[in-house]
């Protein structure tokens, strides 16, 4: 016998569907979030969508597998200039060398800036959507890792939503915690993170990633 689905999980596919239906209809760019350990596809999805005229990119990313109850930020890996990426593609060759310092040559070539998003608690089924929206020239009040101002001072920030490679990372900040170490963990690069934080307790990873060509 066929088990019957109960309203409320009708009312939430329909619903699903509507959002994604929605978020296709404005011509949003999707592209399979994937493990940083190998490559594998996460099982979520980022969408982003481009805007010439107004010189911004927006994003909405729904991750999943993901640590329940764990604080997580997202992050904007823009390559202004993909056609100077190292072959095979742009990626991490572009920012580290071998022996981990910053491959400067290659951040001023490729014109690569590291910028923060909007962070949220996973749910308990490992779940969790970010949006935002990323303007040329202007950080706004991103947390800045490679750019003007940032950890590594360079000039670089989103020049053209039309023609940069867009790559998005989420990152783990480990258990959500209260008040103002909260806001550090959904916030900030360094929130709670051993090595980077004076009071931190999360050895942080970036878990999750996704490649937007232009």
């Amino acid at each position: 016998m066929t088990e019957k689905l109960s309203i409320p999980i009708v009312f939430g596919l329909v619903a699903l569907f509507l959002a994604v239906s929605a978020v296709f209809a404005a011509g949003r760019e999707p592209s399979s979030l994937r493990y940083f350990e190998d490559g594998h596809p996460a099982g979520g999805v980022s969408l982003l969508s481009r805007d010439g005229e107004n010189g911004q990119v927006s994003s909405m990313i729904n991750a999943t597998h993901l640590m329940p109850g764990a604080a997580y930020t997202y992050w904007w890996v823009v390559f202004n200039n993909p056609q100077n990426c190292s072959a095979p593609g742009c990626g991490e060759d572009d920012l580290f060398n071998e022996d981990g310092t910053l491959n400067v040559a290659q951040i001023n070539a490729v014109g690569i800036s590291v910028l923060g998003g909007n962070g949220e608690i996973a749910n308990r089924g490992g779940r969790a959507t970010f949006t935002g929206t990323l303007m040329e020239g202007d950080a706004g009040e991103l947390d800045v890792v490679i750019g003007p101002g940032g950890i590594f001072d360079f000039p670089w920030l989103l020049e053209d939503a039309l023609t940069a490679e867009i790559h998005i990372v989420v990152r783990n900040h480990g258990p959500a915690l209260s008040g103002a170490a909260l806001e550090g963990q959904l916030t900030t690069f360094a929130g709670n993170c051993i090595g980077l934080d004076p009071d931190g307790t999360f050895m942080c990873a970036d878990e999750q990633f996704a490649v937007h060509m232009p």
